[in-house]
């Protein structure tokens, strides 16, 4: 099985997040890796306790398994990349990139309260044809998401409220671009520097060449 995103609660509970593929057959489910037969894949979340051991209080026995088919896209795959944060409050934040078939990705964002509850209020933020790379909180609980756009190839930033909405006093209706020559992933991470949007990651030109990648935005979204 695969880890993909890690947060720590502030009383040192441990919540992670992978894939589960849930078994049409009625034959249960199993974490990412686990393959074989017909099955559907869906959002796996669990937590430890701060010593390791699994939280029985989170979720069902530690464990919550979300299935967005019967949410949005009914042949919706997870590509496996996913982003967790968490909000001043414990609620978990988590960012997944989707794919419909082989075509066109989507970055979704869903929140769980503390115990693993999914929060049908917040319901599930989506995004068409962006790639998402990374995902924070900022200090006033905004959500704060990097990708990649997939027709255009420049580097996507968006902030969204406490509560999910697009947080139009950032960039142009909540979002700012880098126009990028070359294809730019943000892969390193997103983090925020007191109200400074700081993003990290590399490019690649037209050569196949690697370069390493640092920017920043200001609280208005503007590049810093």
């Amino acid at each position: 099985s695969l880890l993909d995103a890690i947060a720590i609660q502030a009383d040192g509970r441990i919540v992670i997040s992978s894939e589960a593929q849930i078994s049409n057959s009625g034959g249960g489910s199993k974490n990412k890796g686990g393959g074989g037969g017909n099955l559907t894949t869906a959002l796996y979340l669990a937590c430890l306790t701060s010593t390791g051991s699994v939280d029985s209080t989170f979720g069902s026995g530690g464990v919550v398994i979300k299935n967005l088919s019967s949410e949005s896209f009914l042949t919706d795959e997870f590509t496996g990349h996913h982003e967790l944060a968490l909000q001043s409050n414990g609620d978990i934040i988590l960012g997944a990139a989707t794919r419909i078939g082989g075509g066109r990705q989507y970055w979704k964002i869903l929140r769980f309260d503390e115990d693993g509850l999914f929060d049908s209020t917040f319901g599930i933020v989506e995004e068409s044809g962006l790639q998402l790379d990374g995902l924070t909180t900022d200090g006033s609980d905004r959500i704060v998401c990097v990708g990649l756009d997939q027709n255009t190839l420049d580097l996507v930033v968006i902030r969204y409220t406490a509560s999910g909405a697009r947080d139009t006093s950032f960039g142009s209706g909540g979002e700012t671009t880098v126009a990028a020559s070359n294809e730019v992933f943000a892969n390193a991470g997103i983090r925020m520097a007191g109200s400074r949007v700081v993003v990290a990651g590399y490019q690649i030109d037209a050569s196949d060449h690697y370069s390493m990648i640092a920017l920043a935005f200001d609280a208005d979204g503007d590049p810093d």
